[in-house]
């Protein structure tokens, strides 16, 4: 039996029981930094850690924290942590962000948890109240520090803000004085901030299958899985990984690749196993086109999204998660066709009995397959348009100054970003690249014409 190792005696924590300093953390691992973070957490309340002044506790996580200390410290933006929140008609849960270096805020911690039956019948406001109190002291972690609570529900700011206690109902008073021990503000972030020049359909017609794919990473049933699906067949391919490093990222696509060949173009988040440098040589060696999402605005990535959505749906039946796989690709879309049709042109045999006939190849009308994709988008837009109020956005002109609405600075444009609807702007922190939908243009631009972005 393997027995445990001593853990050396910090200064000032002699009372305590102690965590031997983690191991050098690899931070490109989306599990082992918030695999810890629930260890040191654990052992926060056995040892009795939670009972100590905050000073005391802080003391503690950076002597846990071993040789990471100096990179969790640069990685961290102590006084502007970030935490949203959200609640459902039968769930709480949040996202605990950190900014980085380069002033990109990354999520750390997600955390969720279903409602009782009393808590079901709360008002949506209490809901809210309830969602945010349950994060703040679930992310224990956050005593002592200066952070900004966002909340997708508007009512909810002045109700968690005001200081005039007796003018609150009982219920939000005992959550707002659960919260009195955090220092936080809190600021409404809209759920929805999207413009026309956001999704554009001709933009999102493809002209072939693999012409233009989407990847992701998920997590499922405790296992890590990488995603790619196809733009224009909204064909879904998905491979286990035993790690979310990029090295195993970049086999897991080759692999994909190998099938159905190299696609024109690859979107992705800005996730480290997408933005390092190593994905940069493999986009480079196999000749095909990255676009990333802005920072902060994962709806760039919308198809990845979508697809992740659809294969959790899918395997929450419990069934056999390849079977249900095939099911989806068997099935027809909207058009008529699959997504095998669409790319394979031939339909898959399935469990369900079918007549050979209709397992000959036959290829769609891709002419006319695309002329209904494009109307079909063009539908979906405007009602998008009508629901939400959208309105087009005027473009950005290098050295316009505007608002960054999620960091709340002020910045300079810089010029277009590579990637669409995006700028470079430069702020005291150093350069970002940000959504256009995150600029609050602050005065027109200086002898430029107004042109719709899109």
């Amino acid at each position: 039996m393997e027995q445990e190792q001593q853990a050396p005696t910090a200064p000032g924590l002699l009372a305590l029981p102690q965590l031997a300093p983690a191991g050098k953390f690899d931070f490109s691992n989306v599990n082992e930094w918030p695999k810890w973070m629930k260890r040191f957490e654990r052992y926060r309340v056995v040892s009795g850690l939670n009972m100590q002044s905050e000073e005391f506790q802080l003391n503690a996580f950076m002597y846990a924290a071993g040789d990471n200390v100096e990179d969790i410290m640069n990685m961290l933006v102590l006084t502007e942590a970030q935490k949203p929140d959200y609640a459902s008609s039968f769930g709480v849960g949040g996202v605990l962000t950190q900014r980085q270096t380069d002033g990109e805020w990354k999520p750390v911690v997600f955390i969720s948890r279903g409602l009782s039956d009393a808590e079901k019948h709360y008002a949506q406001i209490n809901k809210e109240a309830l969602a945010a109190t349950w994060a703040c002291e679930r992310l224990s972690y956050l005593l002592g520090l200066k952070f900004r609570l966002e909340t997708d529900h508007k009512p909810l700011v002045p109700l968690l803000s005001t200081k005039v206690l007796d003018e609150l109902s009982p219920r939000v008073l005992r959550f707002q004085l659960r919260l009195l021990k955090f220092n936080f503000d809190i600021t409404h972030v809209p759920d929805k901030e999207l413009d026309r020049a956001q999704r554009a359909p001709d933009d999102q017609v493809q002209d072939r299958p693999w012409q233009r794919v989407g990847t992701d990473l998920f997590y499922w049933d405790k296992k890590s899985y990488l995603l790619i699906v196809d733009y224009f067949s909204r064909y879904i391919e998905v491979a286990q990984l035993s790690v979310t490093s990029a090295q195993t990222v970049i086999a897991a696509l080759k692999e994909i690749f190998s099938r159905h060949g190299i696609p024109q173009t690859v979107v992705s988040d800005n996730g480290p196993q997408y933005s390092c440098a190593l994905f940069k040589d493999f986009a480079k060696e196999y000749r095909f086109t990255h676009l990333t999402s802005s920072p902060r605005y994962p709806q760039a990535n919308w198809e990845a999204e979508c697809a992740v959505a659809t294969i959790k749906g899918l395997w929450k039946g419990g069934g056999e998660n390849s079977k249900a796989l095939l099911t989806y690709r068997a099935t027809p879309l909207e058009n008529g066709y699959s997504p095998a049709q669409h790319i394979m042109g031939r339909q898959l045999r399935t469990t369900i009995p079918q007549l050979s006939v209709h397992l000959q190849p036959r290829w769609p009308n891709i002419k006319g397959v695309r002329a209904a994709e494009k109307r079909a988008k063009v539908y979906q837009q405007r009602n998008y348009d009508h629901r939400h109020q959208a309105r087009p956005l005027p473009t950005l002109c290098p050295g316009q100054n505007v608002w960054l609405r999620r960091e709340e600075v002020k910045g300079t444009v810089v010029q277009p970003a590579s990637t669409p609807r995006s700028n470079i702007v430069q702020t005291d922190e150093g350069l970002m690249r940000r959504n256009r939908t995150q600029l609050l243009a602050l005065q027109p631009p200086h002898s430029q014409p107004q042109v719709t972005q899109a």
